[in-house]
């Protein structure tokens, strides 16, 4: 078995802070992780709580990493990959 990066345990850890979202009503779907990103697929009408649910568990995920470092995120939102 080969050694887990560090981005695949920031990934990890990432999924453990969404847990606290459990029973909150909101629809979204873990699309793809890849690198620093974590992409997510919602609704229109979800898109700002999705979009706090992404901040807050990257933020969470990536002080539990980085001690001495300020963890910033920087979201997009879109209604489409085209271009992307």
């Amino acid at each position: 078995m080969g050694a887990i990066r560090s981005v695949d345990q920031y990934h990890f850890k990432f999924l453990d802070y969404t847990h606290k979202y459990i029973g909150v009503p909101i629809v979204l779907r873990l699309f793809a992780c890849a690198h620093d990103e974590i992409i997510l697929e919602a609704p229109k009408e979800n898109a700002d709580q999705a979009s706090k649910v992404l901040r807050d568990s990257m933020v969470e995920s990536g002080a539990f990493y980085l001690k001495t470092v300020p963890v910033e995120v920087n979201l997009h939102l879109d209604e489409s990959w085209a271009g992307k």
